[in-house]
C-alpha cells in the first residue's frame, strides 16, 4: 500500500519534478526507469510545462480553484 498526501507539506521548496524523483525513489522506481516514467506522466496529466515550478504552489492554485468553483 501506498500513500502520497495531496499536501505537499513536508517538502514544500521541491519542484514539481524532484518530488516525481523523490516519490518515485521512496517507492522503488530504478533510476534508469525513472525518467521515462516521470516524462511519460507529466505528459499524461499536462504538467510538462510546470515541471520546474514549486509543487506546493501548484497544489495551492489547484486547491483555490476548486474552492471557488465548487469542484472536488
Amino acid at each position: 500500500i501506498g500513500y502520497l498526501p495531496q499536501e505537499i507539506d513536508l517538502y514544500p521548496n521541491l519542484t514539481v519534478k524532484e518530488c516525481l524523483v523523490y516519490m518515485g525513489g521512496l517507492s522503488g522506481v530504478a533510476r534508469n526507469d525513472l525518467e521515462q516514467r516521470i516524462t511519460y506522466y507529466l505528459e499524461k496529466t499536462s504538467l510538462t510545462e510546470h515541471q520546474k515550478k514549486n509543487a506546493a504552489i501548484i497544489w495551492w492554485y489547484e486547491e483555490t480553484c476548486r474552492t471557488h468553483t465548487g469542484t472536488s
